[in-house]
């Protein structure tokens, strides 16, 4: 049986029309189980709740609370951004050293502002580091999920299993490009996309 819970703080009007039947256009088919909460904030008037204290699962619900942090401890305009440091100095198209990435948990690091920061090197005439790629993941603490998020710890489906992290790379998730082969009964062509990854192998059981 699947559970919800939701917790919703509405500024609403109510005209004699609008809140007739609220409950049989609330409540959802299927005998779904269900805690509900709507109040309404000019006066906190409860304009209808059901199995108001019953203890479900967060899920998504968490996000209102992660908003509201965010927009108390930061402004609306905040930007966290991710810093690149040059490991030693510059030698015509090439710098003598690594190439170091300091994490601050931006969420947005997806590959098409990495294809962008490569175009930028490429136009201020850098080509090479003698050195290596070293990225500081260290920003939070060691726990990349928790308690409620174990199932998920070897292998998931689900794109909100994967671990939290200050450098995170398309949201923690390797997307799939999924393509049909020549011929009908042939297995379909599937890789990771941008690029192969040739440390992780896909087990392709798909069929044209």
């Amino acid at each position: 049986m699947k559970t919800r819970s939701l917790l919703l703080l509405l500024s609403l009007s109510f005209t004699q029309f609008g809140a007739a039947k609220p409950k049989e256009s609330l409540m959802p088919q299927g005998g779904s189980n269900e805690s509900i909460l709507f109040v309404r904030l000019s006066d906190n008037k409860v304009i209808y709740e059901s199995n108001r204290q019953k203890p479900m699962i967060p899920a998504s619900v968490t996000k209102i609370i992660t908003s509201a942090a965010l927009l108390h401890y930061f402004s609306p305009a905040h930007t966290f951004k991710t810093k690149f440091f040059a490991g030693g100095a510059r030698q015509g198209d090439t710098i003598q050293g690594s190439l170091y990435v300091k994490g601050d948990g931006d969420p947005l690091i997806v590959n098409e502002k990495l294809w962008q920061l490569a175009a930028d090197l490429k136009h201020m005439g850098i080509r090479n580091f003698s050195g290596d790629l070293v990225i500081d993941n260290f920003l939070f603490d060691e726990e990349k999920r928790d308690a409620s998020r174990r199932e998920g710890l070897e292998a998931s489906s689900f794109a909100y299993d994967a671990p939290v992290s200050a450098f995170g790379v398309n949201f923690n998730t390797l997307p799939l490009a999924i393509a049909p082969g020549l011929n009908a009964g042939s297995p379909g062509l599937v890789t990771f996309d941008p690029y192969t990854l040739p440390e992780i192998e896909i087990k392709n059981q798909s069929t044209t």
